[in-house]
């Protein structure tokens, strides 16, 4: 008791000066609306009391431990997550688009267009998918990148987060613009990201330090894109990100669901058929990850049964994977034929754009985009800068590197940084690939009928996280477009499988400890590295967002750092 009164004191010593930095403007003691460096003092003070704190925690229990402080770890990295979507405002969150909004509003109203109605100057014209059309007309309204299609606007992103959001509208009065679902999507996926590692971690290796688990709720939080995605929180990021947290909830409930003894859960599976169907909806290319993910399912099942014979363990655990998944594409082409008149266009075709996609839609995805898009992702390095932000990404098209000629149609002018420069971490993610492949080409022992369940599972979720990023990735890399937020399509089932990865190579070398040592010096130097990389760029991001938003708070810190 006596211990558990001394770490609730601390706690608070810790809680108190950073809520009246947060909360000192709106409680008089600093009339300035903008952040000087006592009131940053003040909160960094807090949160590393709070911090050391949680090191003398009463939990006796190692996993209970772990829990505590990775569940201390999840508020400081929402609390980052908070001053990187309002621009270090905290209270006030800065406008972004609103399209989820207006979608929501025509959900609520029995609409699938939305509410705004094309004029007639636009609809006069003979092509208005015509860029340089629309650019001769100025009084041709049209809200950009929506897709007109005869005589109303329509929005190509995936429903599934408006359908939450018209629910939602009916108890939050006003207009929720599309920074409140990025928020949402990136702490959601946040949340499921650090219960299925630790799920992993406890399931597979749980003799390893706590640190290592702990390691890996950081890399889940701060990895690039995460802080990136709401350094421009519109509605791209609100689509990609909602689709990631579907799709990795999905897989969660689905490795939870054949983990679970004997016999797989039937509902959770049903949840996991569900979740998956969502994903596809936020985000239609992950149909191709979510097809990958429901293969690997029914391998998993078909395998059991033909090792039991028992049909029971096979139908039941099918149909309830199978019916969720089925309502869903139902339910998806029906939108997309009410709309549209075809169950296959989401309205990509009709989108009014910088670029005209009717006459260039078979340009849209092609195998000679691969080469500049392999440099952009995984080589275009940062810009490095005397002053805070310290880093700065590049824009991309620096294909001239590779001596590669680039498609007309080829658009990367938007700022990006290689994955070998934010995010050396995923190195540790060829361990599990290398083991899998090891594994396939190897011969069967003599003994292989004994199976081993454990490292069964462990090599079925590594298949199925490295098969759909894999997928995500190759996607990408035939796209037209290349863009920082699109690494969020892969990036999240990628650092599960690297943390995996490094788990199973720390387990690997605890016989020998002078090995051990450095690995783990390398480990935490490279997801610092990560970390710090990542943070830094979503600082910069797309449009130097807090320098242009936040001025007083940006000139701050690069004072501050300047000392």
């Amino acid at each position: 008791m006596k211990k558990r009164s001394i770490l609730t004191i601390a706690v608070i010593f810790g809680v108190v000066p950073a809520a009246i930095a947060i909360f000192a403007n709106r409680i008089g003691l600093d009339r300035n609306v903008h952040w000087g460096m006592s009131r940053i003092a003040l909160l960094m003070a807090g949160i590393l009391i709070v911090t050391c704190s949680v090191f003398f925690s009463p939990v006796s229990s190692k996993l209970k431990r772990v829990y505590f402080l990775a569940g201390l770890t999840g508020v400081l990295i929402a609390t980052i997550y908070v001053w990187f979507v309002s621009a270090g405002f905290w209270t006030k969150w800065p406008a972004a688009t609103n399209y989820y909004d207006m979608l929501a509003t025509s959900f609520q109203h029995g609409r699938l267009s939305l509410e705004i109605e094309p004029n007639a100057t636009l609809l006069s014209l003979p092509d208005p998918y015509d860029v340089q059309a629309r650019k001769s007309q100025p009084d041709a309204f049209y809200i950009f990148d929506s897709s007109l299609y005869k005589g109303k606007f329509y929005l190509y992103w995936g429903p599934a987060p408006a359908l939450f959001l018209a629910a939602a509208k009916f108890w939050i009065p006003g207009e929720v613009g599309d920074q409140y679902i990025v928020f949402a999507s990136v702490l959601g996926l946040f949340g499921v990201e650090s219960v299925f590692a630790l799920e992993l971690w406890r399931r597979f290796f749980p003799d390893l330090p706590v640190w290592t688990a702990l390691l890996g709720i950081f890399l889940c939080g701060l990895i690039s894109p995460m802080t990136w995605m709401l350094s421009q929180p519109e509605i791209y990021e609100a689509s990609i990100i909602s689709g990631q947290f579907f799709l990795i909830g999905g897989l969660f409930f689905a490795f939870m669901a054949l983990d679970d003894g004997p016999s797989p859960s039937a509902w959770k599976l049903a949840l996991a058929g569900v979740v998956l169907s969502l994903a596809i909806a936020s985000r239609l290319t992950l149909v191709l990850p979510a097809l990958f993910i429901i293969a690997m399912i029914v391998i998993w099942i078909v395998r059991d049964y033909f090792r039991t014979r028992d049909i029971a363990k096979a139908w039941k655990p099918l149909t309830a994977l199978a019916v969720p998944l089925i309502a869903g594409a139902l339910l998806l082409g029906w939108y997309n034929w009410a709309r549209f008149g075809s169950i296959f266009e989401s309205g990509l075709r009709y989108q009014l754009s910088g670029i005209d996609y009717r006459n260039h839609f078979k340009d849209i995805f092609s195998l000679s985009y691969i080469p500049a898009n392999l440099y952009n992702y995984l080589l275009t390095p940062f810009k490095t800068l005397r002053q805070f932000p310290f880093l700065k990404p590049y824009s991309g098209d620096q294909s001239f590197a590779l001596f590669h000629s680039v498609p007309d149609f080829y658009y990367s002018r938007e700022k990006i940084t290689g994955l070998l420069y934010i995010a050396p971490f995923l190195l540790f993610a060829l361990i599990p690939a290398f083991t899998i492949m090891k594994k396939v080409f190897s011969r069967r022992s003599k003994d292989s009928s004994r199976t081993d369940t454990n490292q069964e599972s462990l090599a079925w979720i590594s298949i199925v996280l490295a098969g759909a990023a894999s997928v995500s990735f190759v996607t990408i890399m035939i796209y037209f477009y290349c863009t920082m937020r699109f690494i969020a399509d892969f990036m999240p089932a990628l650092i599960l499988l690297a943390l995996t990865g490094f788990w199973a190579g720390h387990q690997f070398l605890s016989r020998w400890r002078m090995a051990r040592m450095p690995y783990s010096i390398l480990a935490i130097g490279l997801a610092g590295a990560t970390i710090i990389i990542s943070t830094l760029l979503a600082v910069s991001g797309y449009k130097e967002r807090f320098l242009e938003l936040n001025p007083a708070l940006f000139h701050s810190l690069v004072v501050f750092f300047r000392q």
